[in-house]
């Protein structure tokens, strides 16, 4: 597929249009770039923000190894649709389990999940997912098919994600599976 294909078949799928402005103008930057190396991967142009999910050593704002800083970041990335106010976390050594918590349009949302060791949890993903949508908005973040240990994440209507799938501009499968 040619970086024109790509671009038409975003086009066709809806997919810039379930986008803001700013993130259209980033995507088209960043497509332009995928398409310069090599384009088995463009699809990677689309994600909003990345991140290592062996990330999970720390609590708080002063530490980048927190779901804290994680979930400032998805936060940054999601254009307003998730915008947590209150945003706490905490690692319970002596239970072996990471809290998390925030607000959002005056709602709490919280979690506990397992800490045996430093990976990010999906639940905290989903909790994010649950807040984005308790305010009617109809993006979530999904995370797409991975190639590495890293999580690249899209923010985008889920039905809009599988027509791009469908359309053959996110593949079907794990790049790991071959």
């Amino acid at each position: 597929m040619t970086e024109a294909e790509f671009w038409s078949k975003l086009e066709e799928v809806g997919w810039l249009d379930a986008v803001p402005t700013a993130e259209r103008t980033r995507l088209r930057a960043a497509v332009s770039d995928a398409f310069t190396g090599d384009p088995k991967y463009a699809f990677y142009a689309l994600a909003v923000t990345s991140f290592d999910p062996e990330c999970i050593e720390g609590s708080g704002p002063e530490d980048p190894c927190s779901y804290y800083s994680v979930l400032s970041q998805l936060a940054e990335a999601s254009y307003g649709p998730f915008a947590p106010a209150d945003l706490r976390d905490e690692l319970d050594e002596d239970s072996g389990v990471a809290r998390v918590s925030f607000k959002q349009g005056g709602q709490l949302f919280s979690c506990e999940v397992p800490w045996e060791d430093d990976w990010f949890q999906e639940p905290v993903l989903d909790l994010v997912n649950k807040a984005i949508k308790a305010n009617k908005a109809k993006e979530q973040f999904i995370p797409l098919p991975p190639c590495d240990q890293t999580i690249s994440l899209v923010l985008v209507p889920p039905a809009i994600y599988k027509k791009a799938v469908s359309a053959g501009i996110i593949p079907r499968k794990h790049l790991l599976d071959g």
